[in-house]
């Protein structure tokens, strides 16, 4: 697990200061807006200031699965800098305030600096991603504790708020629900975490990070 707590430290530090940096206009955009879709061709990246986004791809004709969440400080569709075409369906999951950006257009503008500093940013999603991809191959107890601890990096406390409802959680995290909620009282129960609100937790970060080393 050290591995994985380190890489989340590393992409948490200074992501949200840049993503309000990014010389774009903020726009608030409502739940249910899709942003874009997989396949489709590269036009804009996007800073999230506020609010949650969700990533899914379809994993059969029925059922879609949620593979990455942008919350404040992160930036959709990255991983299309390099393949000029999205990897997965972009919707936002909570009300949001977001950058849309034109990699290309503000390339041929920018200074050097701006183009590094976008570039930067798409550094601290891979790193996300990366943790993500190591959090998945864990059971399902430490999935979830190294879930919560990243949460409570982002936020900087011991309280965090889940990022969307407990049947979208467990998608992400690869569980069942009913899976979900068992470990969450499980944790409950050796005192890892308090619920402090139907969304909310306070979080006893050593013990937590005790039971998923």
């Amino acid at each position: 697990m050290g591995s994985v707590h380190s890489a989340g430290r590393a992409g948490s530090r200074g992501s949200g200061e840049r993503a309000r940096r990014v010389p774009a206009q903020a726009r608030q955009v409502a739940a249910g807006t899709l942003l874009f879709r997989r396949g489709d061709a590269l036009r804009e990246v996007y800073a999230v200031e506020a609010g949650v986004v969700q990533v899914s791809r379809r994993v059969d004709p029925r059922r879609c699965r949620i593979i990455g969440l942008a919350l404040a400080g992160d930036v959709v569709g990255c991983e299309a800098l390099s393949g000029g075409v999205y990897g997965g369906d972009a919707v936002v999951a909570r009300d949001a305030r977001i950058r849309a950006i034109d990699p290309w257009r503000w390339s041929r503008a920018a200074s050097g600096s701006a183009l590094a500093q976008l570039l930067g940013l798409a550094d601290v999603q891979m790193v996300r991603m990366v943790r993500q991809a190591a959090r998945l191959r864990l059971a399902g107890r430490e999935r979830v504790a190294d879930f919560l601890l990243q949460l409570a990096e982002r936020a900087g406390g011991v309280e965090i708020e889940l990022p969307l409802e407990g049947k979208a959680v467990a998608d992400y995290l690869g569980l069942r629900p009913e899976s979900l909620s068992r470990i969450l009282r499980r944790l409950a129960e050796a005192r890892c975490l308090r619920r402090a609100g139907p969304m909310r937790f306070e979080l006893d970060v050593d013990g937590l990070r005790r039971l998923s080393a």
